[in-house]
């Protein structure tokens, strides 16, 4: 018996090496590709929403929210951070600030309310 294949036959109870379970080999390969697909699953699960806000002109900030076609205009970036703040209340998101060529993500904790970008929190 090999190493590998005893660190993989460690986890399993002995009436698990009867005939048709399968080899030790494909029991190892199963137990791994099932934990990959489990964490890939609970990734998917646990996404945070993406507001991203773009510099139109010098006095228009443009937010689009997740999933909306519909886009809301501000005077100042600071109006605009506000608004995904009062979007999301109690709720985690990433929020996608573009400047001319100057891309920038911050992570907007509801728990830990500080500037994002540089503007005054309320």
């Amino acid at each position: 018996m090999s190493t590998l294949q005893h660190v993989a036959d460690f986890d399993f109870p002995p009436e698990s090496h009867l005939v048709g379970s399968g080899s030790a080999w494909s029991r190892w390969l199963s137990r791994i590709m099932g934990s990959a697909r489990n964490r890939a699953r609970g990734g998917r699960a646990e996404r945070v929403p993406i507001y991203r806000i773009t510099r139109v002109s010098e006095d228009r900030w443009v937010v689009e929210r997740p999933g909306a076609s519909v886009e809301h205009a501000f005077p100042d970036l600071e109006q605009a951070v506000t608004f995904i703040r009062h979007e999301c209340l109690y709720k985690a998101a990433t929020v996608e600030l573009r400047v001319d060529d100057l891309y920038v993500v911050a992570q907007l904790d509801p728990n830990n309310p500080v500037s994002l970008f540089g503007e005054a929190v309320s």
